[in-house]
């Protein structure tokens, strides 16, 4: 009897719990309310502290093809100082409506986030893969 319960209470645990992926866009819609992840290929998540090559790279590559890029949201994260961060950025490209700011730290701890810049993979709202950044994939 003792097993049959441990059982249910397996499945139920599991079919209730949530992937990692499902968590991690909840918490993508906590940095805006307004992203309507049904409107991006895209989200490129960019950390303000870590591999400073990497993040100078994938910020560069945005900042210069921003416009072109409708389908793609960057999000920069992990930014302690707002102001210093808003100076090493171009103001137009930071007011761009597919530029936002993590400025409540809601990815920081999320196990996804890392010190390199990370491409989600959006199909139909839902991610389909989360990567390293190259800007070969755009």
């Amino acid at each position: 009897m003792k097993l049959v319960i441990f059982i249910c209470f397996f499945v139920l645990t599991i079919s209730c719990s949530k992937t990692k992926k499902e968590i991690f866009k909840e918490q993508l819609q906590m940095v805006d309310t307004k992203i309507d992840f049904e409107k991006y290929d895209y989200i490129v998540i960019i950390p303000n502290e870590g591999c400073t090559d990497c993040i100078t790279k994938a910020s560069d590559y945005f900042i210069k093809d921003i416009e072109n890029l409708k389908r793609t949201i960057v999000i920069y994260t992990s930014i302690s100082d707002n102001k210093i961060f808003k100076l090493k950025l171009p103001k137009s490209y930071l007011n761009h409506r597919n530029v936002f700011l993590d400025k409540s730290g809601f990815l920081e701890n999320f196990e996804i986030s890392s010190v390199y810049p990370q491409i989600l993979k959006m199909e139909h709202g839902k991610i389909v893969f989360i990567k390293n950044f190259d800007n070969q994939m755009f």
